[in-house]
């Protein structure tokens, strides 16, 4: 089976930092493949309130994960402080591609590549709709 592979963006949109938890580990004392989701999940978060939105609300849309790939370099632990480079592109019909780049704060080691994609579903209607052009805009 051929590897899958993620061309991340050279712009960043958003960066921030989040702390790996002692709840964030799996058996084996590092960060689980579940918990790496979850932390990708609250920087995609982050990212979405930094503009004044929330995944349920972005101007009469709301988002569902389309899907979802993550390539890890290395492990991390506890107290491990972890960098996440948002990019925001690939805009669709529907939706649109957010890729990370997940490093290590400390010295920058490569921890995780991931990409998830979205699609806007009208907050009404319930039906998909193309993402709003405001929030177009802001990644233009």
């Amino acid at each position: 089976m051929p590897k899958v592979t993620i061309d991340i963006p050279e712009k960043c949109h958003f960066e921030t930092t989040i702390n790996v938890r002692i709840t964030d580990l799996n058996y084996g004392n590092h960060v689980g493949t579940d918990n790496m989701v979850s932390l990708i999940h609250e920087a995609r978060f982050k990212l979405f309130a930094s503009l004044g939105y929330s995944e349920m609300d972005i101007e009469g849309t709301r988002i569902l994960i389309s899907d979802l790939v993550v390539l890890y370099k290395a492990e991390s632990f506890y107290g491990d402080v972890l960098r996440f480079e948002i990019s925001v592109c690939g805009f669709n019909k529907y939706g649109c591609e957010i890729f990370y780049r997940i490093s290590d704060l400390k010295d920058n080691k490569p921890i995780a590549n991931a990409k998830t994609g979205v699609v806007f579903k009208d907050k009404k209607t319930e039906q998909l709709t193309s993402p709003p052009q405001k929030f177009i805009s802001m990644f233009s």
